[in-house]
């Protein structure tokens, strides 16, 4: 997971990306398939306090299409914009540069790319829920955690846990069966729970999660640390040497 790439706003459009290959990367590739637009009452307010030309706000709408030429897939996105030119003088001659300050605050991505790497072999459950929390993540970070705890709940049925008591009981019974998980199933709980009950939750938070998830997937679907260790065994057992 790169955590750069998820931010509330962006000075410009990243490569975030692309939902159907895991490949490529999303970029602008036309002009004309990106578009801003300044409503008339922001115009007026603009004209009125003397700034028309000086800044702008408005929304933002276009296509942004895969990198990779044998996917090609086109994503829209849509949101808010705001943007502040400055004159910049390059010499005592009053010659100046116009530098632009762009802020970009996305409301929607469809389809929605993936957050977080999501191993061969877990159950279509626990994948649902985790591609619901990035469709919510632009849209309403309570919903976004909540769907977060409920991965971690279809992570554990995966897991084979019984799922008749609560997921704080749950998260124990893993533990007992193979520790040192139990602090990222309780953090994903709670934010859960904020989300749920509060209905919002801490970006940063809500990030955390999400790369919490991710490693829990790799340690205990993927068995990433497991797959080392095997790894690492097997050169030491040969001395660095290879088996004939």
């Amino acid at each position: 997971m790169d955590e750069k790439l998820w931010k509330i706003n962006y000075s410009e459009i990243p490569k975030f990306p692309c939902p159907r290959c895991n490949d490529g990367r999303l970029r602008i590739k036309k002009d004309e398939q990106f578009l801003t637009y300044e409503p008339n009452w922001v115009t007026d307010e603009l004209d009125e306090a003397s700034l028309r030309g000086e800044m702008s706000v408005g929304k933002f709408a276009g296509l942004l299409r895969c990198e990779e030429t044998e996917c090609d897939e086109a994503v829209a996105i849509c949101g808010e914009y705001s943007v502040s030119h400055e004159q910049v003088f390059r010499n005592r001659y009053d010659e100046f540069d116009v530098e632009s300050k762009w802020v970009y605050t996305i409301s929607r991505l469809s389809p929605m790319p993936r957050i977080v790497k999501i191993p061969d072999g877990l159950s279509e459950e626990c994948v649902e829920q985790i591609q619901g929390a990035c469709e919510l993540f632009f849209v309403d970070l309570g919903a976004c955690a909540n769907k977060l705890r409920v991965a971690t709940e279809k992570l554990l049925d995966h897991l084979q846990v019984p799922n008749q008591r609560s997921l704080a009981d749950r998260i124990n019974d893993f533990e007992k069966k193979q520790p040192g998980h139990k602090p990222i199933f309780d953090a994903l709980r709670h934010v859960g729970n904020v989300g749920s009950h509060e209905g919002k939750s801490d970006f940063e938070y809500v990030i955390d999660c999400f790369s919490l998830m991710e490693f829990a997937l790799e340690e205990l679907v993927e068995k990433r640390s497991a797959k080392i260790a095997a790894t690492a065994g097997k050169i030491v057992a040969s001395k660095g040497k290879p088996t004939p």
